[in-house]
């Protein structure tokens, strides 16, 4: 139930099209000798669905580098030129979004986040306003194209003060004050719902009073007030021939089909969440695409919804596109039968409804003050598009925004949040420690969790993250490991010298007297085991899962098992393919946090039982120790068994 029509934002956008097109086409005219020597400016702006005709000596359209052109031949011809650019772009919009929805891409309007579109259409407004300012003041202004075109508008724009026509900006100030206070004071007021099924359709009634006004004064005539002029009866012709620049759009309808359909899936997602109904956004593309398509033929514009049509309809109870087929059939009487009695309709009265009809846009601006509490990144999204659309054109504002929308996820993903994860006693739940104070780690073990999706793009970060988090670097206890069993074999040098050598004085071993200051107990202070929480990680490519394998290895080479937890089924496939099983234990990947664990405790105390007592190794690790479940299968009952070296039970007994 949207209101079909020509949104602001995506007329802006195909006037930007037709106005490099018609720039284009006036270079190459300029290069050939001109049939007529009077300079003829157009206005372009055909988002207003009208052309602005006036013969004023020395008026140009400008080129993007701020020199005004002018354009020689007749209006037919440039009024030909124009329609066919607006409709190749059409035409090329409607190709874009049907193969978008044959391809199931409209998930891809979700990375249009409501602080881009609110910044983007926000910067667009001030583009439809500032476009409408020469209609309103009637003061010649050159039409301009690509960065800073704003700027070089209003430059002449001020420079042309001295020639304000008083009666179109009085005309103009009028029509938007009776507009305003019709809409707020009436249509919007929630005083006057109760009496009122229909609001008041005000912009109709301004329409027909000026062009009256206009009719019986002669404002053309006698006060050189622009006017609408002569509209064609009927309904064109299917034409091919309008297709012809459509190699030269495909580049910038990209943006159009994107900003057109993410602006009408917006308003058709608020008005199915308020009714309770779903909206497919692949079936919405392959519609917009076929009225694109076909109307393009027949000389209509580039379709989105519109706001506010979809706002009355809906309030004055519009249930299906019935009502949108009355609102057709309208038009359709005005363009067959009454369209000529609009001939003396001011531009001026035109403007006025379009730059009052922003009032909502700019009203975006107060979502600036919410964007700060909330989110201070949200709030630089909004700025940095809106500056990028207000300087740089809508289609690179669009491009810059989407751009700078996504770094802060690649940067998200790539420098995540990490943390140590602790068991909550009586449960089988694992927790953030730093969060959760009744989170406590296990002796000989260190849960570590990566709060993102691990792919090639941030291993090498997981891997430093976990070396850090965790406190075990493998690289540096290897060369702990090397040296402890250097210094080892110098003690046991040691030993024999002293128990070999009689009468020897004692400056005859100060070579090992530093050395017995070097045995310690573990080097990895009495961890055994790493267990990491998979259940973040979404999926892994080929590189992640060789990483995993390395990490693995040269943990397990310094004497640390490592586990992993709660893995999704798409990373488990990705692992057997990868060939990770060749060289890892499938134990290794365990189904949950918790089993990961207790697997790790059994492994330790397995070894160390086994080193003890088939290997009576007097340099097993002091400390170890292994919590198991209790054997009546309590996941929150632990029996802890301590180790000892043969050593230490010698000295205490």
């Amino acid at each position: 139930m949207k209101g079909q029509g020509t949104f602001a934002v995506v007329s802006l956008m195909i006037g930007a099209v037709v106005d490099e097109g018609q720039m284009a086409w006036g270079g190459q005219r300029q290069q050939q000798p001109p049939p007529l020597s009077a300079a003829l400016n157009v206005s372009s702006s055909l988002y207003n669905s009208n052309v602005s005709r006036s013969d004023l000596p020395g008026v140009g359209v400008g080129s993007a580098g701020g020199q005004p052109l002018a354009f020689d031949g007749g209006k037919s011809e440039l009024e030909a030129i124009k329609v066919s650019y607006a409709m190749s772009a059409t035409f090329a919009v409607g190709v874009l979004q049907i193969f978008l929805g044959m391809v199931r891409l409209g998930f891809l309007t979700t990375f249009l986040s409501d602080p881009l579109i609110s910044g983007f259409t926000t910067g667009a407004a001030v583009h439809v306003m500032s476009s409408q300012l020469h209609s309103i003041f009637g003061i010649p202004v050159g039409q301009y194209s690509g960065a800073f075109k704003l700027i070089y508008g209003y430059r002449d724009f001020f420079g042309n003060l001295d020639q304000i026509n008083y009666v179109t900006l009085t005309a103009s100030v009028s029509a938007m004050l009776v507009l305003v206070l019709i809409r707020d004071g009436i249509n919007n007021n929630k005083k006057h719902f109760p009496c009122m099924r229909v609001p008041i359709p005000i912009e109709l009634l301004v329409i027909i009073g000026a062009a009256l006004l206009s009719y019986y004064l002669h404002l053309h005539e006698a006060f050189n007030v622009e006017v609408i002029g002569h509209i064609p009866r009927g309904l064109p012709s299917v034409d091919l021939t309008v297709l012809r620049f459509l190699p030269n759009v495909m580049g910038k309808s990209l943006a159009i089909c994107l900003t057109a359909f993410a602006l009408s899936f917006a308003i058709a997602k608020i008005l199915a969440d308020k009714h309770d109904y779903v909206v497919d956004p692949n079936q919405e593309l392959f519609a917009h695409g076929m009225t694109n398509i076909v109307g393009s033929l027949c000389s209509s514009y580039c379709s989105s919804a519109s706001l506010s049509r979809s706002v009355v309809q809906e309030e004055v109870g519009a249930k299906t596109q019935i009502a949108s087929l009355i609102s057709a059939v309208l038009i359709l009487f005005v363009l067959l039968v009454i369209g000529p009695l609009f001939k003396p309709l001011p531009n001026c009265i035109l403007a006025a409804i379009i730059v009052v009809s922003l009032k909502k846009l700019f009203l975006q601006f107060s979502e600036l003050r919410r964007l700060w509490k909330v989110s201070k990144l949200d709030f630089t999204v909004w700025i940095v598009v809106f500056l990028s659309t207000v300087l740089f054109d809508v289609d690179l504002g669009l491009l810059i925004g989407l751009i700078y929308n996504l770094v802060p996820i690649l940067l998200r993903t790539q420098r995540p949040y990490v943390c140590t994860m602790g068991h909550i006693r009586g449960t089988e739940v694992y927790a953030d420690v730093r969060v959760h104070r009744e989170a406590q780690e296990i002796a000989g073990i260190k849960i570590f969790r990566f709060e993102a999706p691990l792919y090639f793009g941030n291993v090498d970060h997981f891997r430093r993250s976990l070396a850090a988090e965790t406190g075990l670097d493998p690289k540096e206890l290897k060369i702990v490991h090397k040296v402890i069993k250097e210094t080892d074999l110098s003690l046991h040098h040691e030993q024999v010298c002293l128990g070999s050598t009689q009468g020897v004085t004692k400056s005859c071993c100060d070579d090992h007297k530093n050395l017995r200051d070097l045995r310690t107990p573990s080097p990895s202070s009495g961890i055994y085991a790493i267990v990491i929480d998979g259940s973040t990680f979404q999926y892994i490519d080929s590189v992640t899962a060789r990483v995993l394998r390395e990490v693995i290895k040269e943990y397990e080479a310094v004497g640390i098992g490592v586990f992993l937890g709660e893995c999704k089924p798409a990373v488990r496939a990705m692992l057997e393919k990868s060939g990770f099983y060749v060289h890892v234990e499938r134990r290794n990947v365990c189904a949950t946090i918790h089993h990961a664990v207790v697997l790790a405790q059994q492994t330790a105390l397995s070894s160390s039982l086994e080193v003890d007592c088939c290997m009576h190794s007097r340099h097993l690790p002091v400390g170890v120790q292994s919590v198991l479940p209790a054997e009546d299968g309590a996941s929150s009952s632990f029996v802890r068994l301590n180790l000892v070296s043969t050593e230490d039970e010698h000295h205490s007994h």
